[in-house]
This record gives structure tokens, sequence and C-alpha cells, in this order.
């Protein structure tokens, strides 16, 4: 019975862990923990993908309306094949080029031209001023003026001449995904030179 005793007290009095209770109470924490880490890795991604394409829709929205506006206050639409050597300097082109008299007599800045283009998923305008209404060559454009990012392409952008109609389109996305495009119709009662 003393034998007995001394087992019973040694098996009462041990309070620790045995190594299999340890590694079922760690696999358990692990598995909880690659739970939330999961999660928390999930939702940082999506919160920084919505971000993106909250600035991306941002982006698209302020470049058609910047072009729009340049439309609405322009004097005459020119053809790009117009212009000497600027579908050559700039491929991918908007297709016109905006024309605008300023009023001002006898300024060296009078007459504006500019365009737009796409490079490296920019959209960017181009312009010179000039004090005579004579066509610029295309190596005179300068300027750099970026108005937005995530464009993938403006080819789809037109004229329609007999209807004195601009169709706009600006493609935007991620790299080479397609996200959104951003189209818009203008009637214009101005010169057109195509």
């Amino acid at each position: 019975m003393l034998e007995r005793y001394n087992i019973n007290h040694l098996l009462q009095s041990k309070k620790g862990f045995t190594i299999i209770e340890f590694i079922i109470g760690f696999s358990i924490l692990s598995i909880v923990l690659a739970g939330i880490f999961s999660i928390l890795t999930y939702t940082t991604k999506a919160s920084t993908q919505g971000q993106d394409m909250d600035e991306l829709l941002l982006n698209g929205r302020f470049g058609i309306e910047y072009i729009k506006e340049e439309l609405k206050n322009a004097d005459m639409l020119i053809s790009s094949d117009n212009i000497l050597n600027l579908n050559s300097l700039y491929p991918e082109n908007i297709g016109f080029v905006i024309f605008k008299d300023s009023g001002l007599v006898n300024s060296d800045t009078r007459y504006n031209f500019a365009t737009y283009y796409s490079k490296d998923n920019k959209l960017i305008r181009v312009a010179i001023n000039r004090k005579f209404p004579i066509y610029p060559e295309g190596k005179n454009f300068s300027g750099f003026n970026e108005v937005c990012e995530g464009v993938l392409s403006i080819a789809n952008t037109r004229v329609e001449v007999e209807n004195k109609l601009i169709y706009l389109d600006i493609s935007m996305g991620f790299e080479e995904d397609l996200f959104h495009s951003f189209k818009s119709c203008l009637f214009l009662e101005k010169d057109f030179d195509f």
C-alpha cells in the first residue's frame, strides 16, 4: 500500500505538460495563427487593390474631362496627318490637334496647337504657342504635361467630320489588363481641317 501511495502521490503532484499535450497545443495554436495571418493578408491585398482601382477610375475620369474641356474651348480641330511628322514622332496620338486663338493681338503666344498621346501607360499633352496661325511641325511640339496614369490605349478615339462629332475613348487598366474604358461623345460646332 505504501508503494501505491507513493506512485499516486507522484502522479498527482506532477503539474507539467506531457510532450503529446505540448505538440497538440502547439498544432492547434499554429492552425489558428495561420488562419488569422491568411485573413490579414487577404484583407490587406483587397484593400490595396480597391485603392488602385479607385485611383484608376479617378485618373480616367479626370483625363477624359480634361480633353473635353480643351475641346469645348477650341477654335478648330486639325487632323494629325496635316501636321508634318507628328504621327511619326507621336505614333499613339489622339488623331487630331486642337487649335485655339487666344485673341491677344501681337502676342508671340496668340495661337496654341495641342495634342495628346499615350506612352508608358500615361496620357501626355504636348503643345506649341505661335505668333502666327501657321501649322507647326511635329518636332516643334514640346512640353510634357502628364494628364493621367494607367492609360492602356486611346486608339479608339475618332472624329466624325461630317457630323462634327468627336468620340473620345480612353482604355484604363493595370499593365495589359483592361479595367475600364471611358467614353464620351461631343458635338462641336467648330471648324475641322481633315
